[in-house]
């Protein structure tokens, strides 16, 4: 896409970004229905420190970093760079 950050951060309606329109879901549902669902993101380690200045304002959001995990395949259920089993 040539983005030069996180796509999540690409303006989509009225000067909000795709981040931004999915805290605001999480934010209303959560309080529709009482509960305290966060939000989990698969940042890469390219995007991480740039999502984690746009969402410091929403202290219960939950980031993850997913080259911190190893990769799986599915159909053999085995993981890559990892020496663990899974």
């Amino acid at each position: 896409m040539g983005c030069t950050g996180p796509k999540s951060l690409i303006s989509v309606r009225s000067g909000l970004t795709f981040l931004d329109l999915t805290v605001q879901q999480i934010e209303s549902l959560n309080k529709k229905h009482e509960a305290d669902v966060p939000l989990v993101l698969m940042n890469s380690f390219n995007t991480d420190d740039d999502t984690n200045m746009i969402l410091r304002k929403s202290l219960k959001n939950t980031l993850t970093n997913s080259k911190a995990f190893p990769s799986s395949k599915f159909s053999t259920q085995t993981t890559y760079g990892c020496e663990c089993s899974p």
